[in-house]
Parts: C-alpha cells; sequence; structure tokens
C-alpha cells in the first residue's frame, strides 16, 4: 500500500492509502516502457544474385514484420513478370551449345530446338527495341523523387522536433523529471529519423540496377548516389536533408530530358 494525500495549501492532510497496482499506474512511466520499436526489414534472394529489399511507408508506424513481409509479397508479382525474358534468354544457351558442338554440320534436331528457343527471346528483343526502357526508366526515377519528397519531409519534421526538444531540455536544467521525459522522447525521435532512412537503401538498390540502362536512354545521364548514414545529431540530420534535397534536383533534371514527371 502507498500513502496519498492532499496538498497542503488545500487545507487538508488527509493520509490516503492506495493499492499498490493503483499506484504503479499512476507512477511516472519509465522510458523503456514508452520507447519506440527499431524499425524492421527483411529481403528475398533474386534466383540470378542480388536481393529484393522490403520497402515500407516511412509516412505511417515504425515497420515491423508484418509491414516488411508484406512489402516483400507486393514485390514478388512484378519481379516474377519480368523473370520471363531472362529465363528465356537461359534457356536459349543449352540449344545453342548443342548447335557449337556440332559445328560445321550440326544435327537438325539441335538446329531445331535452337530455333524453338529463340522466339520467346525475339519477343522480348522487340519489345526493348520500342519506346519501354526510356518510358520505364521516367516513371522509376520520377516514383524515386517522390520517395525522396516523402523522407525529406519525414526528416524535416522530426528535425523540427528534436531541435524543439534540444531547447526544452536546455531551460530544463535542474528538473529530473522533465529532463528525463525529455530526453526519452529525443531518444523516440531519433529512433522514427532511423525508420525514414530506411526507405534510402531500397532507393539506392534499385538505382544502381538502373545506372546502366540510364546511362544508354538518358543521354549519357549518370547518377551521382549520396552516401548518407544514421543522423546521429541535428546537424548530421541538416547535411542530410540537404543531400537528399540536392539529389532530388539532379534526378529531375534526368527525368526533364526523358520527358519529365507528370
Amino acid at each position: 500500500m502507498v500513502d496519498a494525500s492532499f496538498s497542503e495549501d488545500s487545507g487538508f492532510n488527509v493520509p490516503i492509502e492506495l493499492p499498490d497496482e493503483i499506484a504503479a499506474l499512476l507512477a511516472q512511466p519509465i522510458c523503456a516502457d514508452i520507447s519506440l520499436p527499431k524499425p524492421a526489414t527483411g529481403s528475398i534472394t533474386l534466383p540470378l544474385g542480388g536481393s529484393l529489399s522490403a520497402v515500407t511507408d516511412v509516412t505511417k508506424q515504425i515497420p515491423d514484420n508484418c509491414a516488411v513481409n508484406f512489402s516483400l509479397l507486393l514485390q514478388l508479382g512484378p519481379l516474377v513478370g519480368q523473370l520471363k525474358c531472362i529465363f528465356a534468354v537461359l534457356g536459349l544457351i543449352g540449344p545453342l551449345i548443342d548447335v557449337i558442338k556440332g559445328l560445321p554440320f550440326p544435327p537438325a534436331k539441335a538446329i531445331a530446338d535452337f530455333v524453338k528457343a529463340t522466339e520467346p527471346v525475339l519477343e522480348c528483343v522487340a519489345a526493348i527495341g520500342g519506346l519501354g526502357p526510356p518510358l520505364f526508366i521516367k516513371d522509376v526515377i520520377c516514383l524515386v523523387i517522390s520517395l525522396l519528397n516523402c523522407m525529406i519531409d519525414q526528416l524535416r519534421r522530426i528535425f523540427e522536433l528534436m531541435n524543439g526538444l534540444s531547447i526544452q531540455l536546455e531551460r530544463a536544467d535542474g528538473n529530473a523529471q522533465l529532463t528525463a521525459a525529455l530526453e526519452c522522447a529525443q531518444e523516440n525521435a531519433q529512433c522514427a529519423a532511423e525508420s525514414a532512412m530506411t526507405a534510402f537503401e531500397p532507393i539506392v538498390v534499385i538505382l544502381e540496377l538502373l545506372a546502366p540502362l540510364i546511362e544508354q536512354f538518358g543521354d549519357g545521364a549518370s547518377i551521382e548516389i549520396p552516401s548518407i548514414g544514421p543522423p546521429e545529431s541535428l546537424e548530421a540530420m541538416e547535411s542530410t536533408i540537404a543531400s537528399l534535397e540536392e539529389f532530388s534536383a539532379a534526378l529531375n533534371l534526368i527525368a526533364d530530358a526523358l520527358g519529365g514527371c507528370d
């Protein structure tokens, strides 16, 4: 049991015994009880090397395992569809080897198998020779620009929050409870910033994969991806926001050369 009493200013001083479970509910929570979780991550190994990383909505709650796994599931469908041409080319290699081994007079069956294996490959070649690649590259770059702007807005709000908390901490000198609460809020804001930054890694992976196509179909344009680490201080976060804004502006120039974003 815990004793509680009215303040002396009220004119009463009557001790009241509170049950331990109620006293526990009224006690100030410790930071460990209200700390935000670290953002979850996930990836899938691709059949031809590399991996597929989860992309989560950083404008909502910090991603947990369910959000990460659902993101991977949504990405798998389009990816499997695009693997059709890759597997078609791989299916051409076996018949081609049989033809080469039979030179200068390859067997008729080897030639027939090779011709049959070229049919799905020719469909892919026809698609690549059209307007598909430039439009695809432009759409992906515009999508990346939109995601970067979301990250920038999110980080800017967190920066303003952390800046305000720093000012309040300076004024809370000597107030242990207020200082502990503000420090806990700072830790949670830092965790939110780390969560927002998780969206940058899959963006980097996508742009690195597209770099050869961007150079080929984007009039020789090249992408210089900034090296960005976790914003561990206000100065680092401000620098990160500036780097992302410059990167977004550079991508806008490439998108404009391909027709511009809607």
